[in-house]
């Protein structure tokens, strides 16, 4: 596609084969623009062929806009929160067009999502696209012709930043690339419908309801300096220590509520990743947990998981429930210990940390390697053994007693 500026505005211009290639009922669609993300479209006759015009007047591409150009005021800071929820709110409903236009016979894989090409207003409220009005197959009338890779590549641009989380971007990649509708739209919904929670929330929370207990705290004070201004220097050093005291107390209470919010919140994070994840697909274990591949914990072991699902192009393994997807506590494994990538239906792992020792069938791998993991081989992460199981029916017949792997990174 191109810009072009023309007497009456800005243009997106892509060319069009024939006639032919006109899919008159896509451009009536666009046209009509029920769902409100659709740039209007001209069907053009010139020198150059057919094109396709998208009238971007007054929008600007999100590779353009800077949510920072002003000053960092509270006010701007508090406008910047009002933006953000807006924008999420429209994200969501322009995520959700391209599964509710399979419904009005729309291909998903017409809409343009090079982010040099999507647009939005200069505040960052909404979201625009061109999209195509051509002929498409009967097998592109679906979530997969969205094209999994060009969305990744799309929400990774800054403008979704604070926007959408990254579970729920992996969840909405995730779903494209496995054709699941009904995950899809979950995730768009929640979207819509829930504000992403600020990260300084939980400490923030932790202060309002400390609140109470702090001014309770500043009272000793108040009343060691009256009694030092109205009766002596007795009176007001005990109060002054019972103003330490409740301020020591106030301060290790504090510490303990951020430090179990933080907790419940980074379970509660989880558990949603599962429940938008975790539901019924092609590829499900008798948990009910649909992945790639898992990885059995040889031995039971108080406090841990047996099974633990791969699911992601790129699962992280550790001890650090920030680093890692999937988190092992224990004292053998390192904050970020390995990482298993995942190709078609070929998996590699590669150590991540010279501190924790990896062994695949029992040999120690080496950092800055990779080395492909088959069906039934055992893997060892510090002192825990797993076993590599993989889901997929082509390759599930692989031996597990096969050589190592290797290839650089």
């Amino acid at each position: 596609m191109k810009i072009r500026k023309g007497p009456f505005g800005y243009f997106a211009i892509e060319k069009i084969g024939s006639r032919d290639d006109i899919y008159e009922y896509a451009s009536e669609m666009i046209d009509l623009n029920h769902c409100g993300i659709y740039l209007p479209c001209y069907i053009n006759d010139g020198p150059g062929g057919i094109t396709a015009c998208f009238d971007f007047s007054g929008f600007i591409p999100i590779t353009e806009f800077d949510p920072h150009k002003q000053k960092s005021t509270a006010a701007f800071s508090r406008r910047n929160r009002e933006h953000l929820r807006t924008r999420r709110k429209n994200t969501g409903l322009f995520l959700n067009s391209f599964a509710r236009g399979i419904d009005n016979l729309l291909s998903p894989g017409s809409a343009v999502l090079d982010r040099n090409y999507v647009f939005t207003d200069p505040a960052g409220d909404v979201v625009r696209i061109c999209y195509c009005p051509i002929r498409q197959p009967a097998s592109q009338l679906s979530l997969f012709s969205l094209g999994y890779e060009r969305l990744e590549e799309l929400l990774a641009d800054p403008f979704f930043d604070g926007v959408i989380s990254e579970d729920e971007k992996q969840t909405l990649v995730y779903s494209v690339r496995q054709n699941d509708e009904a995950m899809y739209l979950e995730c768009c919904q929640k979207i819509e419908s829930e504000d992403l929670e600020d990260p300084a929330a939980v400490p923030y929370r932790a202060r309002v309801i400390l609140s109470q207990e702090a001014l309770f705290t500043v009272l000793p004070f108040v009343a060691a300096a009256a009694s030092y201004l109205l009766i002596g220097p007795g009176p007001a050093l005990l109060f002054a220590v019972l103003g330490l005291v409740m301020a020591g107390r106030l301060i290790y209470a504090g510490y303990k509520k951020n430090k179990t919010m933080s907790a419940e919140r980074i379970t509660e994070r989880s558990d949603e990743r599962s429940r938008i994840l975790f539901s019924n697909t092609e590829y499900a274990n008798e948990t009910g947990i649909p992945c790639a591949a898992q990885l059995i914990l040889k031995d039971s072991i108080p406090g841990m998981r047996s099974q633990y699902a791969i699911y992601m192009d790129k699962t992280t393994i550790g001890s650090d429930v920030f680093l890692s997807d999937i988190v092992l506590k224990h004292k053998s494994v390192a904050s970020l210990h390995a990482v298993i990538y995942m190709s078609g239906n070929t998996f590699y792992i590669s150590p991540c940390s010279t501190s924790g020792a990896l062994y695949l069938e029992d040999k120690r791998l080496d950092e800055g390697m990779r080395y492909e993991i088959r069906d039934g081989q055992k893997i060892t992460v510090g002192e825990l053994d797993f076993f590599f199981r993989l889901l997929f029916p082509s390759t599930a017949q692989a031996s597990a007693s096969e050589h190592l792997i290797r290839t650089d990174l």
